[in-house]
């Protein structure tokens, strides 16, 4: 179409490495929103890529309050770090407006090793109970505005995973042959007196049996890439709202 972009599409295999859960709280955040009133704050999780940082997750807002808990947040470790636990990612924290021009609060760059090792809630404990020596230091233009702690952060579904994968690959032992035994002619053999001809009904017919089918594994279920290496076209259409309540399209994050 005429005025038409073009868009780079990159194609990974996904590989099944667990989900990466995580729940964070905000100490003490500086307030952007005047004498009167408090932030909202919410976080947005980046990951590294070429080109820059790419939003992988956005949790909800804590509505006035300065001190937030924000839910436990659950991401595919695959699409996070590529399963680099080591590879840098970023923590945003903004100040929600509902017209979506998102105030910046803050941010700190680390690794999702690095968030596993700043936890400082353990299961079973008091959620109160934190650990400010393990936080981290949210700053904007050089300056701290608050800390974050880490209440969870740990890996999950590596081993069902791993199970499931484990299972697929087994094939069943193949069906042993019966074994049958050699002929053993008899040791003496006295042919039978001769008898009368009696003409005698055909036995009915009998259905042979059906030998066992031989295993066949089932085909594996195609993927995406697959679909895309084998010619699949796909057509993308793209919209974009320029209504008043998304912020100015010209400013980062509307």
């Amino acid at each position: 179409c005429k005025g038409g972009g073009v868009i780079y599409c990159k194609v990974l295999k996904h590989e099944g490495m667990g989900d990466f859960n995580l729940q964070l709280r905000g100490i003490k955040l500086k307030n952007v929103e005047g004498l009167f009133r408090k932030s909202d704050p919410f976080f947005e999780v980046l990951r590294s890529t070429n080109n820059g940082w790419d939003t992988v997750f956005r949790s909800p807002p804590v509505m006035d309050n300065l001190n937030p808990t924000w839910p436990e947040a659950h991401m595919d470790v695959a699409i996070l770090c590529g399963g680099n636990t080591n590879k840098n990612i970023k923590i945003v924290i903004y100040d929600f407006e509902k017209k979506g021009d998102h105030e910046f609060m803050g941010e700190f760059e680390t690794t999702v090793g690095g968030l596993i090792a700043a936890r400082s809630f353990a299961q079973g404990a008091d959620v109160n109970d934190v650990n400010l020596a393990s936080a981290f230091n949210i700053t904007k233009k050089g300056k701290e505005n608050g800390n974050v702690v880490v209440l969870r952060a740990d890996i999950s579904g590596m081993e069902e995973k791993k199970k499931k994968q484990k299972k697929q690959r087994e094939v069943p032992p193949p069906v042993a042959e019966p074994v049958v035994a050699p002929y053993a002619p008899p040791a003496s053999f006295d042919p039978p007196a001769a008898q009368p001809y009696a003409p005698t009904a055909p036995p009915p017919y009998a259905t042979p049996a059906a030998a066992a089918p031989a295993y066949v594994p089932a085909p594996p279920k195609p993927t995406f890439i697959d679909y895309v290496s084998g010619g699949c076209e796909i057509n993308l259409g793209v919209a974009i709202d320029f209504s008043a309540s998304n912020g100015d399209p010209r400013q980062p994050g509307t």
